[in-house]
């Protein structure tokens, strides 16, 4: 239950500093904006509400989704360990503690009717809040009698929580583990379908873009040193790196870090991954507002299953030339979000190469500006979708030019052997 009791920790600690930041009754007010209004790409909760009542929205999301596995007294893996802190991350952005329910029934009644555990299929359910934005456009911004908004917000969110387990596993055959986010590719799929359908019947979806712009040092700092403690203690309780050089080497994907090198190794690479993205915000002077919070967040979830301080680098590069070659300023809210996110290519950099990682980057980076447009920014993970669609076009050619360099490395060693044996 170490795990379990780290999110509950992290989740605990949002809601305390949440608390510590605005210690007074406006604070549930704020929480109220938060929640009621549109929820789309990308609305700084920070904004639509105040820091507060985003650090206190982020920290019952994560208490929530932590409690539904200890429901079920399941010991969190890391390849579940991700799911919780997307949950957390996006509640900076798009998710709140109101919008992510319908879809979490949805997974509890695909659990009941097809007789699977539910600690089965929690995970897939939190990644699958993705869309939960079309629900708050649903109940909050399109205008029609309530009683249908609620019939149509609990419809389309039972139906996303049910749906994302069937779809979900034939996306992952087309790109083989190579992107992380496969319900990033998937829902932008699903996403693209729900809104389709609205638009059959003239219905769109346009959320006004809230993107702070103030620095927040404190708030930054605040983190750097929780991280940076996190880091500490886990060597501290751990001190031999050889584990943590062992998790950076590995090769192949899928594989849960937590269950194959323990989990103060576990701790070391979220925090060393975190800092990473704290020192990208430093250098390039992001502003560190709740999307920025929210990514830092995300990006350290999966550092327990597939990305780690070095092989997460490489993407960010290909995303930031993919943006320079656009003549447009580092820090455009979309293309620095999507910096980010671009680490789901973390596969491809362990598995072909630090070049490949980067040309990836840049792939995913040019193909994410006219990807949100399919779904109208009700899928969260629009990089996931946009990567998705890199790995499916760059893999079969990434194996083909590794194919043609073992075709020739292979004749290389024939030749220099018929040499040897000729003398």
């Amino acid at each position: 239950m170490k795990i379990n009791k780290y999110l509950y920790f992290f989740s605990f600690f949002l809601v305390i500093l949440g608390l510590i930041i605005q210690p007074n009754v406006t604070l549930l007010s704020d929480i109220k904006n938060i929640i009621v209004g549109p929820d789309g790409l990308i609305r700084d909760a920070f904004l639509s509400g105040s820091m507060g009542a985003a650090l206190v929205n982020a920290g019952l999301c994560g208490i929530l989704c932590t409690a539904l596995f200890s429901f079920t007294k399941t010991d969190i893996s890391g390849t579940q360990f991700p799911a919780v802190m997307q949950v957390i991350g996006f509640a900076f952005f798009g998710k709140n503690i109101l919008n992510i329910l319908p879809i979490l029934l949805g997974g509890y009644i695909y659990s009941r009717f097809n007789d699977i555990k539910l600690e089965k299929v929690w995970a897939s359910t939190m990644y699958s809040t993705a869309l939960a934005p079309l629900l708050s456009e649903v109940m909050f911004v399109i205008d029609m009698p309530l009683y249908l908004k609620i019939m149509l917000t609990l419809t389309i969110g039972i139906s996303i929580g049910y749906l994302i387990h069937l779809v979900a596993p034939v996306v992952y055959k087309v790109h083989n583990g190579m992107t992380l986010y496969n319900t990033g590719l998937t829902l932008g799929f699903m996403g693209t379908a729900y809104v389709s359908l609205f638009r059959l019947f003239k219905v769109d979806f346009t959320t006004p873009q809230l993107w702070e712009t103030e620095q927040n040092l404190t708030l930054f700092l605040i983190f750097l040193t929780f991280y940076t403690i996190v880091l500490a203690y886990s060597y501290y309780k751990e001190r031999d790196s050889k584990k943590l050089v062992e998790l950076i080497k590995i090769k192949g994907v899928g594989h849960d870090y937590y269950e194959l090198f323990g989990f103060y190794t576990f701790l070391k690479n979220v925090s060393l991954v975190s800092l990473v993205g704290l020192m990208m915000v430093w250098i390039i002077q992001i502003p560190f507002n709740g999307a920025i919070l929210g990514a830092v967040i995300c990006i350290s979830g999966f550092a327990s299953f597939g990305k780690n301080p070095l092989t997460i680098i490489p993407p960010m590069i290909g995303s930031l030339l993919a943006t320079l070659l656009r003549q447009e300023a580092l820090i455009t809210p979309g293309y620095i979000l999507a910096m980010f996110y671009i680490t789901t290519l973390a596969p491809i950099v362990n598995n072909y190469g630090i070049i490949y990682g980067i040309i990836a980057g840049l792939f995913s980076g040019a193909i994410v500006s006219n990807t949100a447009i399919l779904h109208g920014g009700m899928s969260l993970y629009n990089t996931g979708f946009a990567s998705g669609i890199a790995v499916i076009v760059l893999i079969p050619l990434f194996d083909n030019f590794k194919q043609i360099k073992d075709r020739f490395t292979l004749r290389n060693k024939q030749k220099k052997k018929k040499t040897n044996f000729n003398l």
